[in-house]
Formats: C-alpha cells, sequence, structure tokens
C-alpha cells in the first residue's frame, strides 16, 4: 500500500460567499478512507494513493458541477503536507 498526502486549497469563481461555497462543497463529501484536516486556507487528506486520487477526482467533480473553481494540489508520498 503506498501512502499518499494531498495539499488542497479550493477557489470558487465568480462569487462573494467563496467561504460558504467551500464549507458546502466540503460538507457534501465522503472523506471515508482518508484522513482529513480542514484547515482556514486549504485541506489536507492523507491515505492509500488510489483513494486520496478518487477523493480528488470527486472533490473537482462536485465544486465543478455548479460552480466555475480552480483547484490547487500539493501531492507528495513522503512528506505529511
Amino acid at each position: 500500500m503506498s501512502v499518499m498526502t494531498c495539499q488542497m486549497a479550493l477557489y470558487p469563481l465568480n462569487t462573494t460567499a467563496s467561504s460558504r461555497v467551500i464549507a458546502e462543497i466540503l460538507a457534501q463529501m465522503d472523506w471515508q478512507g482518508v484522513d482529513v484536516q480542514v484547515g482556514s486556507m486549504s485541506t489536507v487528506i492523507r491515505g492509500e494513493e488510489q483513494v486520496v486520487w478518487e477523493k480528488v477526482r470527486s472533490l473537482y467533480t462536485l465544486a465543478a458541477q455548479e460552480h466555475r473553481i480552480v483547484l490547487n494540489l500539493a501531492v507528495s508520498n513522503e512528506c505529511g503536507c
């Protein structure tokens, strides 16, 4: 099993309610199978590599369904970000 850490920063575009949009998206996510740390500037998820990639894809898909977004990622197989 290969462990991976991903630090994600989601930026909803064309809104003055970025914090609300981000909170709603994060609350809709199924975080089962990964460790999650939600911070004020980014969210860090850590777990098995395939599961982390699935969560990143799910978050992107969910956010992009209703919003124009930028999703910035830092990915590591060594550091905890």
